[in-house]
């Protein structure tokens, strides 16, 4: 089982051409994935892959809801989960700094995405350094 991170947006941009060393994009079958998709709020869906292929498993995720933090020496994380992270929150925010919507869900499979909380992630108080996702949430994320 894996963490699989679906987004969506206003953008018509076709991220399939996203060249990164950290993630790559691919859009998600509605046959396979349709329930996890129904938690999305706009009509361009794609799936945040790691850079290992498969799953987004090698990013920053919390099992239990809670705060933007940067790593911390007590729960070390690996270092290249850290650098994907933030290079997909670099992805993220060009996407809302152009002006478009943007909500994403981390779903592990199984899940029931129509409870999942949603919770606001301005990237004004939100940084780089901090991001990481909540396993089964729903983000809506602003400027």
């Amino acid at each position: 089982m894996c963490n699989l991170v679906y987004f969506s947006t206003t953008s018509a941009e076709d991220f399939l051409l996203i060249e990164s060393d950290d993630f790559s994009i691919e859009r998600p079958e509605a046959d396979q994935f349709g329930s996890d998709l129904g938690a999305l709020a706009y009509s361009n869906r794609w799936l945040l892959i790691c850079q290992y292929g498969g799953c987004s498993c090698h990013f920053r995720h919390v099992i239990e809801p809670g705060e933007f933090t940067e790593p911390q020496d007590w729960s070390p994380e690996d270092d290249d989960d850290v650098e994907a992270t933030k290079s997909a929150y670099d992805f993220f925010a060009r996407i809302v700094m152009e002006g478009h919507f943007l909500d994403i869900i981390d779903v592990w499979p199984g899940a029931d995405t129509a409870s999942f909380p949603t919770f606001d992630v301005p990237l004004s108080s939100v940084s780089r350094d901090t991001f990481r996702f909540f396993e089964n949430c729903r983000f809506e994320v602003m400027q």
